[in-house]
């Protein structure tokens, strides 16, 4: 299973970018760092938060029904699909 801890920096896999077509385009080039989230899908060990916003932070479509402060704040992603980097 993959290690990737807070403060991790990393960036998604060339398989998975492959296997949905993204083989060109920003996500490629993207690399966050990992931040501390403690929600139920973090704690599953499967998932990380990463520094980015989540959309409903700037588009609560699909959100209105959840509370603002329960809302997700960070993109959340399958550590499968993640590699560490520089």
């Amino acid at each position: 299973m993959k290690k990737i801890t807070v403060g991790c920096r990393v960036r998604l896999t060339g398989d998975f970018l492959r296997n949905t077509g993204q083989v060109c385009g920003g996500e490629g080039q993207s690399k966050w760092n990992v931040v501390e989230c403690n929600c139920g899908l973090c704690e599953t060990g499967d998932y990380v938060a990463v520094n980015q916003p989540h959309i409903c932070q700037s588009d609560p479509t699909g959100y209105e029904d959840i509370p603002v402060e329960k809302r997700p704040k960070y993109r959340h992603i399958n550590i499968h699909n993640l590699e560490t980097c520089r």
